[in-house]
This record gives structure tokens, C-alpha cells and sequence, in this order.
């Protein structure tokens, strides 16, 4: 068995362009998977966002 080592140093500067890149593909793969869970004829299917809205 290998032993490996971690080595972090905090920077100076967050970088916050690779830190929006990661946020934004979670949302879009959260809101792309909620997309497909909602698809008409499946059996989990659950009321459209931009479906008629019932009283």
C-alpha cells in the first residue's frame, strides 16, 4: 500500500473565476436532471413549471 502526502498552501487571491465556472455546472446540472425527471409519460413525472397551473 502507497502512502501519498497532501500539500496545500492557502493563496494569496481565491480564484474566483474557477470558483463561478464550479457553481454555475452544479446549477446547470441540477436544473438539466430536474429537466428529465419531469419529462411527460414517466411514471415520477411531477407537474411542469410551464404546465396549467390548477385551483
Amino acid at each position: 500500500m502507497r502512502g501519498y502526502r497532501i500539500d496545500a498552501r492557502p493563496r494569496e487571491d481565491p480564484d474566483l473565476h474557477k470558483l463561478a465556472q464550479v457553481i454555475i455546472g452544479l446549477a446547470m446540472q441540477r436544473a438539466k436532471d430536474e429537466r428529465e425527471a419531469q419529462k411527460p409519460g414517466q411514471s415520477n413525472a411531477g407537474p411542469r413549471p410551464d404546465g396549467p397551473v390548477e385551483s
